[in-house]
């Protein structure tokens, strides 16, 4: 009889972890922390991507950026405010963590803080 209670607790979690939505990357500053492998290219902790919540992001991967983004298909488009166009394939994300590179690396990992701006006019960031 103490095995139903366990065997229902079991039960419930495999179906609440099963039912948990995947990570989206919006409403998150990611800041660089680190290059796992060949290092890809010369960023630092200054570094960060913003990406909110309504498509807009604001970025320094070494040139100050800003414009919309989507994200599909474990790929990060970016559509400039000068409509250049670039991408950024992911490897893994999470709700703290965003690896950046090719499935088997290297890698460009960044650590993620959520954010919620009253307005754009209080965002540092952008």
């Amino acid at each position: 009889m103490r095995c139903a209670p366990l065997c229902l607790l079991l039960i419930g979690l495999c179906f609440i972890n099963g039912c948990t939505a995947p990570a989206e990357p919006g409403g998150k500053i990611w800041f660089f922390t680190h290059s796992t492998g060949e290092v890809i290219d010369s960023l630092n902790p200054a570094h960060f991507i913003d990406l909110e919540k309504d498509g807009s992001y604001s970025a320094d991967l070494g040139e100050y950026d800003h414009g919309k983004w989507v994200y599909s298909n474990n790929q990060l488009l970016f559509i400039s405010h000068r409509q250049k166009k670039w991408t950024m394939p992911v490897a893994y994300l999470s709700a703290k963590e965003l690896q950046a590179g090719p499935p088997k690396g290297p890698f460009n990992n960044f650590e993620g803080q959520a954010v919620a701006f009253a307005n754009a006019a209080d965002n540092p960031f952008a």
